[in-house]
């Protein structure tokens, strides 16, 4: 069984588990009637001492299935430690369909807007009824997995209301917590003020991204081909607003993680409790390798600005990959080159993003795979030493960034060129000089990557040194980019080597 049913089944799994299994026995309450269905809550109330926290749940399930029957272990567990729980049935407009690549669009925007407009109807209920129920709605949180996180994700962010119109008031949860969730505009998600965060994700998710890519990896030319923005991007967006969010990674998991609600009870609590005692939540990110083995990011990984969604949105509506491509993937340094014209040839495709990082170009590989070209030349890492992140982080990524690309191109030749010195003579960009140590280690690392993955390592750094091991001036103006002189120097040396 490959992984991606695995990890389907897994899902299956838990959301048909026996109601049998579960202890306490939730009151059930109708919120709201449309057409034929009967929407309804699960009420788990606190156990012992109440904390005055309550909490809306949105089940998982593809927008085709799932109940809340099967949310209690969730349930149950917060309200042993004091929480206020109510578990909503939503309806499922796609029930008995699929919510995969096959399905219009149309379709699939239809299923995630009625789910959200149900979330929201259970929130004025619960608002409604604050007193009886023993809301205190100042300390509402809502939660979601899987599909239920795009739900609350699109509630909060993406509400498919006009949001300038006279009647529209939002409602200010005391926060989010979203298990493998995705927003589907980022454009929209400033439109109030700050709201906590909590977000969980595998980097290997292959149903809902982790970063920015299309839902369940679907290609451009599919029927239900829909980009999405993951945890991932959501976080590097928001850290730079300083928003209170926190996002744990958890390295070469798949949508299981869309299950961690039923386990990470200490997590949840630190995270509510903070944000209603109005502890200042800085932005986070905590990345688990191993199960238990957490650290965390005290660095910039920040990738996705304005210009990187306009690059890429660009990728995806060039026409139709010509015979041969030959891709240049990588930063500005690449983004700057004229290579078609270098190279005298309409087969020369720029694919280098000013500002980029190597999470960064992991999160748009897609975008170099579906063009199918015949070399991939890639030269990346420079502003991720700029921005602090560790040698081992930059290593494991171009890591991933090659075994992915081999694994989904085995017919195209890899490139792997060395990073370039830089020249701290020059005072444009101080963030980048005086790191000739941390570029020595990382293209040491890229040559003994390129022999492992048999690929080929084209080292550039040694070309456009001057004789005090700087970037020569000959090749720059500002000590970081190349000039003219320096790209026709990049071009003799690839064609001295045969490589094109």
């Amino acid at each position: 069984m490959n992984k991606r049913k695995w990890y389907l089944s897994l899902a299956w799994a838990l959301l048909w588990l026996p109601p049998g299994l579960y202890a306490q026995q939730p009151a059930r309450t109708v919120y709201a009637v449309k057409d034929a269905d009967t929407l309804w809550f699960d009420h788990y109330q606190p156990q012992g001492q109440a904390n005055g926290i309550s909490v809306l749940f949105v089940h998982g399930g593809g927008f085709t299935g799932g109940d809340p029957v099967n949310q209690a272990p969730f349930a149950e567990g917060l309200a042993k430690m004091g929480y206020n729980i109510f578990v909503i049935k939503y309806r499922l407009y796609l029930a008995g369909k699929s919510f995969g690549c096959n399905t219009v669009v149309p379709e699939k925007l239809k299923a995630i807007r009625l789910a959200v407009e149900d979330a929201r109807d259970a929130t004025a209920y619960l608002c409604q009824h604050a007193a009886e129920l023993r809301v205190d709605t100042a300390k509402l949180f809502i939660a979601g997995s899987s599909a239920g996180a795009e739900t609350v994700l699109n509630l909060v962010f993406n509400p498919f209301i006009n949001k300038k119109r006279p009647a529209y008031q939002p409602f200010r949860y005391a926060g989010v917590m979203s298990f493998a969730g995705a927003v589907l505009d980022m454009n929209r998600i400033y439109d109030h003020a700050p709201v906590p965060l909590l977000l969980m994700h595998g980097t290997n998710d292959q149903l809902v991204p982790y970063a920015t890519a299309a839902h369940h990896y679907c290609n451009a030319k599919d029927a239900g081909w829909v980009m999405m923005s993951g945890s991932y991007t959501l976080f590097a967006d928001m850290q730079k607003k300083r928003w209170p969010i926190t996002l744990y990674t958890y390295e070469g998991k798949g949508h299981e993680v869309s299950s961690y609600m039923f386990r990470k009870f200490r997590e949840m609590d630190a995270f509510m409790q903070n944000a209603v005692q109005g502890k200042e939540q800085v932005p986070l990110h905590i990345v688990e390798k191993q199960e238990g083995m957490a650290g965390v990011l005290q660095y910039d990984t920040a990738y996705n600005n304005t210009y990187y969604r306009q690059k890429v949105s660009q990728y995806r509506l060039i026409p139709d990959a010509e015979t041969g491509e030959i891709i240049f993937l990588g930063d500005s340094i690449t983004d700057i080159a004229e290579w078609a014209d270098l190279f005298k040839s309409s087969k020369m495709k720029n694919m280098g993003i000013s500002g980029d990082k190597t999470f960064g170009v992991l999160a748009r590989l897609q975008e170099v795979i579906r063009r199918k070209p015949a070399k991939v030349f890639i030269m990346i890492g420079i502003n991720d030493i700029a921005a602090g992140v560790p040698d081992s982080v930059i290593e494991a990524n171009y890591a991933a960034i090659i075994k992915r690309l081999k694994a989904a191109l085995p017919q195209t030749r890899l490139y792997i060129q060395s990073l370039l010195p830089t020249n701290d003579t020059f005072t444009e960009f101080p963030r980048h000089q005086h790191k000739e140590a941390h570029i020595q280690a990382v293209n040491s690392f890229l040559q003994q990557l390129a022999k492992e993955q048999q690929c080929t390592y084209v080292d550039l750094h040694r070309a456009m040194l001057d004789g005090e091991g700087r970037l020569d001036r000959q090749y720059t103006n500002d000590g970081l980019h190349l000039t003219a002189e320096g790209y026709l120097l990049w071009k003799k040396i690839l064609a001295d080597k045969k490589l094109l």
